[in-house]
């Protein structure tokens, strides 16, 4: 009993840590959180709890997100800029406007053309990542010749990351036999969340993901209207009520501005944008975006259906983990994908800030944060180990490189036997809400 009562305390320690304070607080104190899925990675600083006496890292398994990118669509950065052009042109600016103008088109001349690529911030990311993980598991990476097999998905800025990765990994250690995969046929592994990759999907997770009269959908226009005044801004950047009024789709043009606002903490270049929105109204934002990622992709009400389909990749990293243990030799496991496919996996896995199953929109951000879940570069690193002598493995997940405590009972958290830690997860599958 006493066992049971120091590991319910140490969950609700755990608990109460992840979410000292509120979403809001946590963007005033650094705005870029704003960005959500944009925000950039943040080096970790806590200290990891030593592994039990004679165990040592044998084997590695990683799913991480691209580093930071561009937003995903041209029309995303053409669209403010044609709007404040236009307005330009027609002489309809305030001072203000022109000086916003300015700076947009300094973000324009960077960022043309380049949608959805990698960025040199998103490179940094993984080589400083790929670099502490040779740090933290010395025992593993000194080895002459070890075994690292890298999978990544085929869009660019994942083969990217994935090169700055095992680029910063060979720097450590030469010797390393890297083999590096990206094929159509294995993106199920990966990403399948579109027909391309898997050809058994069904269309009703099309019509979530990407439909336009989803619940979802009709949500964040509902709370758009409700929440944010898209006025304050345009009067700000506009000289005439009426051009404003006749002229600009007001709604679409404070979106897209945002959008580029947020992402620009991506971009290698010294210019910044959020004096434009207030932080209530960058806050405002956060939440449609954030509630939009929780809907499509977390335990909402279209989750059973989700992890039908996005199961298939957890399964997959099992398999492989099995696989690699069972050779007996020591090795890497190495998958670069996207933040949609951790969003999909971590309530399966039962990641804490992950598992939140509600409809209200008012408590969403303060139980789920797509900031702290998957930012640029997220990753998910299991790391398992073994006793000479001894049949045991022990494995220790850590999130963006914190350590992870389950809910799980272990007398040696957060090393959980590898049979308890897998056995959970396949019930989580077989067992979603």
């Amino acid at each position: 009993m006493k066992k049971f009562f120091a590991f319910l305390a140490l969950i609700l320690i755990s608990a109460s840590t992840l979410f000292a304070q509120t979403s809001r607080e946590e963007i005033i104190a650094d705005i870029n959180r704003a960005g959500g899925v944009y925000y950039g990675y943040t080096t970790p600083t806590e200290n990891y709890t030593p592994a039990p006496k004679g165990f040592e890292p044998v084997y590695i398994s990683h799913y991480g997100r691209h580093g930071a990118r561009y937003m995903t669509h041209d029309y995303m950065y053409d669209y403010p800029v044609n709007v404040l052009n236009k307005a330009h042109a027609d002489g309809k600016l305030t001072e203000y406007g022109e000086d916003v103008r300015r700076r947009v088109l300094e973000v324009y001349a960077v960022s043309e053309r380049r949608a959805g690529e990698l960025t040199q911030k998103g490179i940094r990311q993984h080589e400083e990542i790929a670099t502490r993980m040779v740090q933290n598991f010395p025992e593993l990476f000194k080895q002459k010749g070890l075994q690292v097999d890298v999978l990544s998905s085929v869009f660019p800025r994942c083969l990217m990351s994935m090169a700055a990765f095992c680029d910063a990994l060979k720097t450590q250690n030469p010797t390393l036999k890297i083999t590096r995969d990206a094929s159509d046929a294995k993106m199920e592994q990966i990403h399948n969340l579109k027909p391309d990759w898997n050809p058994t999907l069904p269309e009703d997770i099309l019509n979530v993901v990407a439909g336009t009269n989803t619940i979802w959908r009709q949500k964040v226009l509902e709370y758009d209207k409700k929440y944010i005044d898209h006025s304050r801004v345009l009067n700000n950047l506009f000289n005439d009520k009426e051009y404003i009024r006749t002229a600009i789709k007001g709604v679409d043009f404070w979106r897209y501005l945002a959008e580029l606002v947020v992402n620009v903490q991506c971009l290698d270049i010294e210019v910044n944008l959020y004096d434009v929105f207030t932080t209530d109204e960058l806050y405002e934002h956060w939440r449609t975006e954030n509630f939009a990622h929780y809907a499509k992709f977390a335990r909402y009400v279209y989750y059973p259906m989700m992890t039908q389909v996005t199961s298939k990749m957890l399964k997959a990293i099992i398999a492989q983990i099995d696989k690699d243990l069972a050779a007996g030799t020591p090795s890497v496991s190495l998958r670069f994908g996207h933040d949609t496919c951790i969003f999909a996996i971590s309530p399966m896995m039962g990641l804490p800030g992950c598992c939140v199953s509600t409809t209200d929109y008012d408590t969403i951000n303060e139980k789920w944060r797509n900031y702290q879940i998957a930012p640029m570069a997220a990753n998910l690193q299991m790391i398992f180990y073994r006793k000479k002598g001894s049949d045991e493995v022990l494995v220790r997940v850590m999130h963006n490189e914190k350590e992870v405590i389950f809910d799980i009972e272990s007398k040696t958290a957060p090393y959980y036997r590898w049979e308890d830690l897998k056995g959970y997860w396949i019930h989580n599958m077989n067992n979603t809400l």
